[in-house]
């Protein structure tokens, strides 16, 4: 979806989570200045509670690679 829209916020916090899993903390970062950028009233929080699955271990995770990378709770 970046690719088609670079500017879909909503793609960007999965993608920073992928980053994180993998080690790319810097290419996080920027992906989570860029957000801000866009939007800078953008939470951590807001967006899990959004997108919160059952499953609330992923749901953490998601939380901690947001946060990792720089996003305001």
């Amino acid at each position: 979806m970046l690719e088609i829209r670079p500017s879909y916020v909503l793609a960007m916090p999965g993608l920073i989570s992928c980053y994180i899993a993998l080690g790319r903390d810097e290419e996080a970062r920027d992906m989570a200045a860029e957000i801000l950028k866009l939007n800078p009233k953008f939470l951590v929080q807001k967006h899990v509670n959004f997108f919160a699955v059952k499953d609330h271990t992923e749901n953490e995770r998601v939380r901690a690679a947001l946060l990792k990378a720089g996003l305001p709770e």
